[in-house]
């Protein structure tokens, strides 16, 4: 499936560890970390992000 994208739009793909049982897909070491290092907002989107489908 192509993608498209407006002139102002970025694009974002995100990598991270496939976890055998976690919700949210993500480790919960991760997103703990995480929320060490970003502020809240920034947390917030991240989270968002993370529980998003592959190709989505």
């Amino acid at each position: 499936m192509p993608q498209y994208t407006a002139p102002n739009q970025r694009t974002i793909q995100i990598h991270r560890e496939r976890p055998s049982g976690d919700f949210l897909g993500i480790k919960n070491a991760n997103w703990m970390d995480a929320s060490k290092d970003l502020g809240a907002h920034a947390l917030r989107l991240y989270l968002y992000l993370a529980s998003n489908a592959d190709g989505y």
